[in-house]
């Protein structure tokens, strides 16, 4: 039976051979996947092989490729996105299709190189999934979680762009590598790697593998008629039959968020569990992301500005100091905003204490000034490339550049006015 389904699953790969053969080295090829029967009846495999010499110029060190066998119903799902790049999507280079035959070529993503693996099993593979490193290396810090997060967002709004829902974001579909150079790397802090949360980002990605189950985005009146996605991971309405729109990969985002957090999807703990082992502020995301089809985010940018509001909370320096004042311990931008307009009078007024001051009438002005830009309570630095960078890069810088904006600029303003 076995050799019935591989003769019928090499079928494909047989039929392009003679396309292929001048530029993949088919003497280094191997099953990837065995064949898997899909909706159409037909049995479909995937291997990875080797980009001939000749042809791997730009990266002689990375010319692996996975040949993935697709039913013919994939095909224009995979051309759409071989469209598109994104550093946290699976490039697909390319579709060949024919004859009802069609076959992706897509790029093979080998494991972080910049990890020590504790096990022989660990160090033999050649891919990494998200799952893999959860349960058996570690849990990711929060931070690190949130930097994932938001890597995975880029990767699904690039995904809706192409009015694509992906229907089965989960741990077993999103693989860990090596980060690309700076230039190229968006949502990717930069050195070597160890225990520090900040090395594990600076070095390892992630990417959202598996389109097998994409499908078009459809309007809330449509119904699917198949089950789909893995159960931890897939939202109600698509195990109830209801609407697939991109708000199911939004589903999946915030049980996968849980995940690497605690090694379980929330559906998988129980209440008390997921109260004490998530703080208020992840809590809050994930039950927005796994909230009811109408409660839920709307579309993958808002859960992205709630993720970069959040990390741009969680990467200052030295957050044990700005939490032990008084009034900025509870994380209300409201009681923010009032405590830092005290302390920010307060320091203002030593100044004046000690300079000659100049006039009062501007002193409130200046000390709402320091207030907005220095806790930057309403997030707008979200609006600027360069302090999104800074962020991302090196989080102390942005701590610094606040420092200077709220404390220095309104100084220096007071006295070349007075």
């Amino acid at each position: 039976m076995y050799l019935q389904q591989y003769e019928v699953s090499m079928t494909i790969l047989d039929y392009f051979y003679p396309r292929l053969k001048n530029y993949i080295d088919f003497d280094f090829t191997d099953q990837l996947s065995p064949p898997r029967l899909k909706k159409d009846g037909n049995y479909y495999a995937t291997y990875v092989s080797e980009i001939r010499q000749e042809h791997a110029v730009l990266s002689p060190d990375r010319c692996s490729v996975v040949l993935k066998e697709i039913p013919a119903s994939l095909t224009e799902i995979y051309r759409k996105i071989s469209s598109r790049w994104s550093p946290y999507i699976e490039t697909v280079y390319g579709v060949l299709s024919e004859n009802g035959h069609s076959l992706a070529i897509n790029e093979f993503i080998q494991k972080p190189a910049c990890l020590s693996y504790p096990t022989k099993e660990l160090s033999e593979m050649r891919s990494l999934t998200l799952e893999d490193f959860i349960l058996k290396m570690r849990k990711l810090s929060e931070k690190e979680a949130l930097i994932f997060l938001l890597q995975l967002c880029e990767a699904l709004e690039n995904i809706s762009e192409l009015s694509l829902v992906h229907g089965d974001v989960s741990p077993q579909n999103i693989l860990l590598t090596d980060v690309l150079p700076l230039n190229f790397q968006k949502h990717q802090p930069t050195s070597s790697t160890g225990k520090s949360i900040t090395e594990l980002c600076r070095n390892v990605a992630v990417k959202l593998i598996d389109f097998d189950i994409a499908r078009e985005e459809k309007g809330s009146h449509h119904m699917v008629t198949t089950v789909a996605g893995t159960n931890p991971y897939a939202a109600p309405e698509i195990l109830d039959y209801q609407t697939p729109t991109d708000r199911v990969d939004i589903y999946s985002l915030g049980c996968v968020f849980a995940f690497m957090l605690t090694g379980k999807s929330p559906k998988q703990m129980r209440r008390e569990e997921f109260q004490s082992s998530l703080s208020k502020s992840v809590r809050k995301i994930i039950n927005k992301c796994t909230a009811d089809y109408s409660r839920r985010y709307k579309d993958v940018t808002h859960l992205k500005k709630d993720v970069s509001a959040l990390l741009s909370t969680s990467t200052m320096p030295v957050p044990e100091l700005f939490h032990i004042l008084p009034g900025l311990r509870s994380g209300k931008p409201l009681e923010i905003c009032i405590f830092s307009l005290i302390y920010c009078a307060l320091f203002h007024l030593l100044i004046f204490l000690i300079c000659p001051s100049p006039s009062l009438v501007w002193i409130l002005p200046a000390v709402a000034v320091s207030v907005i830009l220095t806790t930057d309570v309403f997030h707008l630095g979200r609006h600027f490339a360069f302090y999104q960078l800074c962020l991302e890069q090196q989080p102390e810088w942005c701590y610094l550049f606040k420092f200077l904006i709220g404390f220095v600029l309104p100084f220096t303003v007071l006295r070349m006015i007075s």
